[in-house]
């Protein structure tokens, strides 16, 4: 018998402000298809506050981390004001152009808008997306609603409610009823059906539905997840719905064309964690998921065509936490065939772009962030990562060979790592100064992460939510709340080496790498010419004169060979004429001249090809 009624789900700040919620669209997509009858509103109210607050002042927020939180903070917890601001001033980077009292005022003005204007007493329940940054928000929002609407239920899902995050929201915060701690559609569309039937709702198929009453939340909060009550064909599911955010989008700015960046979803998990049975130990990024499943490429390809055609949008942004292992080059053929000038971002694994790099620039990638980390073989072996550092300076070279932009962190301050992997970090560093630079991010534990839940192992011992956070959260609430970011302390002081010379060493890279972008825009810093038995080689520096190299004959030709990784026993095979003693003579002189990079006995060339590099509009 079909259920009517409505269901509202909202988005509070802070996602980016060009991208709808592919949360609220596929949760909306689904339930509408599963039953027709049940309505489903969504409302990206980030959409109204970017418009409130000015969007580039809005991104700049956005942009700025746990911060972020201290701006609903300051309504949540008025006792905490001075502290608040104090923070903010400090360490936001808008803290000096606006204070937070104001930028709070005007938050709390547009979520009274929305209450006024929307008749919510027609809803069976209101749902809010929690992910990065909306903690605050949400719990401010939800506050609200219920002040006006004290009986109407609302449930908080997300990956922020993901392991023991969601359960410790549903005691610390009364005003929530319901918690989806795992795959959304499924769990919403079961509480939804029961509220508006009337049904015993404290009693669910589903286990990833939490609320106060059920028995699960007794010992640790965190229900097992089962693979049960997810959606095995990611095929089978209906495309987003974003329909609404443009129409909130005309709303506030007007009906001037809004260039947008589509999220698409092409996997849900992790191929590697599920590989190895824990992934990077790092990683805290697939809570809300059990194993690991994929669209198929001619799926994805086509969703990305027919969002593109509904939408009047070229710009996507695959949400998936690493690019399939398995379909790169269909996917890319399906997009290349759609004749789109398409742009599109993506998350990957160093070694897929050996062999992908330039199918995936053809089929329109843009831009990529490639999961680097380290650049020491031992450290990238604690991470758990599975590449290694030939691995990470091959794809940055394949990146920007194809002119593809690529984004990659460096981690320092992770626990356990020795003096000798920073001094190998140090030894890489040079090799890389032609090549966009590394982002360093400081190491932080994230909950439900493999090292986390090992830390005696790997010698830490946790300490309870990162001290960060009680800037934020009064001390009533805080020690019963689970959040991202987790306190630790190292048992021992070997444990903790200085990581300030190779923070050094990347500044004064991306100094170097800046400096000569500016004075020789477009142009690869490290490039080879053909010559027909002879190449030249440019290295560019903006304060001197250029280096520049002539390679003939068989040193040409090893040069060439070596554009991919090689082992120094098939650059033998291939040039039996050589003995290895003048073999390695002539290797490490280019390596020492920083024109080839080795790692052990394989080495790779690191010159880019003008021509080609120029072709790629690199």
């Amino acid at each position: 018998m079909p259920v009517h009624g409505a269901i509202a789900l909202i988005a509070m700040p802070w996602p980016l402000y060009e991208r709808p919620s592919i949360q609220l669209g596929a949760l909306k997509a689904y339930v509408e298809r599963r039953a027709p009858d049940l309505q489903v509103e969504i409302f990206h109210h980030y959409v109204a506050v970017g418009a409130c607050l000015g969007i580039e002042l809005y991104q700049q927020i956005a942009a700025g981390g746990l911060e972020t939180e201290f701006a609903y903070a300051q309504l949540l917890y008025p006792e905490r004001r001075e502290a608040l601001a104090d923070g903010w001033r400090r360490r936001h980077p808008a803290g000096k152009k606006i204070s937070l009292p104001e930028i709070a005022s005007r938050l709390a003005q547009a979520f009274k808008n929305l209450l006024d204007r929307v008749e919510w007493h027609r809803f069976a329940l209101v749902g809010f997306s929690h992910c990065t940054w909306q903690l605050t928000a949400s719990i401010y929002a939800l506050r609200q609603l219920k002040a006006g609407y004290p009986d109407l239920p609302v449930v908080l899902g997300g990956s922020g409610c993901g392991g023991e995050m969601g359960a410790s929201l549903l005691q610390t915060f009364p005003e929530i009823d319901y918690v989806v701690r795992g795959e959304g559609e499924a769990a919403l569309l079961e509480l939804a059906q029961a509220l508006l039937s009337g049904s015993d709702h404290t009693e669910f198929n589903n286990p990833n539905i939490l609320c106060p009453d059920r028995p699960e939340l007794a010992a640790d909060g965190s229900p097992t997840l089962l693979a049960e009550n997810q959606i095995a064909d990611l095929d089978s599911l209906p495309l987003p719905d974003y329909r609404p955010y443009f129409q909130e989008i005309a709303e506030h700015l007007g009906p001037a064309p809004f260039l947008a960046t589509l999220p698409v979803e092409g996997s849900r998990g992790c191929w590697w964690q599920s590989a190895t049975g824990q992934g990077c130990k790092f990683c805290n990024l697939n809570l809300q998921w059990q194993g690991y499943r994929s669209k198929s490429p001619w799926r994805l390809s086509q969703e990305i065509d027919t969002l593109s055609s509904t939408y009047g949008c070229l710009d996507f942004a695959l949400m998936d936490n690493v690019l399939p292992r398995q379909g790169v080059p269909e996917f890319c053929q399906g997009l290349t065939h759609l004749h789109r000038d398409l742009r599109i971002f993506v998350e990957l694994r160093a070694g897929l772009l050996a062999n992908q790099g330039l199918p995936l620039r053809r089929a329109g990638v843009r831009q990529v962030q490639i999961g680097i980390e380290a650049l020491s073989a031992s450290l990238l072996k604690k991470m758990g990562k599975g590449t290694t550092v030939m691995d990470n300076v091959w794809a940055l070279k394949c990146c920007a060979e194809v002119g593809i932009a690529a984004h990659a962190n460096l981690i320092y301050d992770f626990p356990g790592a020795s003096a000798e992997e920073i001094s190998e970090t140090l030894e890489v560093l040079p090799f890389l100064i032609s090549y966009p630079p590394l982002t360093p991010v400081r190491f932080f534990l994230g909950i439900g992460s493999s090292l986390y839940r090992q830390a005696a192992a790997a010698g830490l011992t946790l300490t309870g939510n990162h001290a960060d956070y009680e800037t934020i959260w009064p001390k009533s609430q805080f020690p019963h709340l689970k959040l991202v970011k987790q306190g630790y302390q190292v048992m021992s002081k070997s444990f903790r080496p200085s990581w300030r010379p190779v923070l050094r060493a990347l500044k004064d890279g991306q100094r170097h790498y800046r400096a000569v972008a500016r004075a020789y825009p477009g142009q690869p810093q490290l490039s080879w010419r053909e010559g027909g038995d002879f190449i030249l080689i440019k290295r560019l520096d903006p304060r001197s004169p250029h280096e520049n190299f002539r390679l003939k004959g068989r040193s040409r030709e090893i040069y060439l060979f070596c554009q991919k990784p090689r082992s120094l026993d098939k650059i033998q095979q291939q040039f039996p004429g050589f003995s290895q003693e003048r073999l390695l003579t002539f290797l490490n002189g280019l390596v020492n001249q920083r024109l080839m990079f080795r790692t052990g006995s394989i080495y790779l060339s690191l010159a880019l090809r003008e021509e080609h590099y120029a072709a790629t509009d690199g």
